[in-house]
């Protein structure tokens, strides 16, 4: 996990990192505009997000959180202007 690549398992810019109580790490990529999630041992698990506005596409993601329910929140700034 890491490094500065667009593939998998790799970053652009690191804005936010969640851990799940499962120990699941989710990172949030700012500039490549998507989620990462890890095991806990450190090994690439899945992605998802993609430049855009539309379905499962991201703009500016500000900020993840993992609730103890294991409920998933999001933040993105959209700036109009």
């Amino acid at each position: 996990m890491g490094g500065l690549r667009q593939g998998d398992g790799y970053f652009h810019q690191v804005r936010a990192v969640a851990v799940a109580l499962d120990g699941s790490v989710y990172v949030l990529d700012y500039s490549n505009n998507r989620v990462q999630r890890f095991s806990p041992e450190g090994e690439f698990v899945g992605k998802w997000g993609t430049e855009g506005s539309g379905d499962g596409q991201l703009q500016d993601p500000e900020g993840i959180a993992v609730a103890p329910d294991g409920v998933f929140t999001l933040w993105t700034i959209l700036t109009i202007g």
